[in-house]
């Protein structure tokens, strides 16, 4: 029978995977993540072109809640106001703050996305969440 992780076990392991600051990372190819995605296969906006940069996330910014199926952290919004037209943002991901190059957190693909920075002071706003499995967690 496959086992569980319990609530207590989720929000103990989210908050230790979240103590840290994290970057969160913007990204504009067309891709569809998986769990076999590779961060340098994403292809990110150059920190300081267009007003974009990533944001920082602190350690103490994550609100980790109990929910069901599954526990999840959560972030307060961010916003990034573009200074110049860009074109399409299709996701994001999360990097150490330390090591733009080392996952923490994972990537996503807007559901409803790509965005399409088109005009001079268009914001996008995204309100970062990581959530535990919440269900089966290893076989049995």
């Amino acid at each position: 029978m496959p086992g569980l992780w319990t609530k207590e076990t989720e929000i103990r392991m989210l908050q230790d995977h979240l103590d840290e600051d994290v970057l969160l990372h913007l990204y504009t190819n067309n891709l569809t993540p998986t769990r076999a995605t590779a961060l340098m296969s994403l292809t990110t906006i150059v920190s300081g072109s267009y007003g974009y940069a990533p944001h920082l996330i602190g350690v103490g910014s994550w609100s980790v809640n109990s929910a069901d199926p599954a526990c999840y952290a959560v972030s307060p919004m961010i916003i990034w106001t573009f200074n110049m037209s860009f074109g399409a943002i299709y996701g994001y991901y999360y990097s150490q703050a330390n090591s733009e190059s080392y996952p923490k957190g994972g990537v996503e693909r807007f559901f409803d996305g790509p965005y399409s920075m088109i005009r001079t002071g268009q914001q996008l706003s995204i309100t970062p969440t990581i959530a535990a499995r919440g269900v089966n967690s290893w076989g049995g």
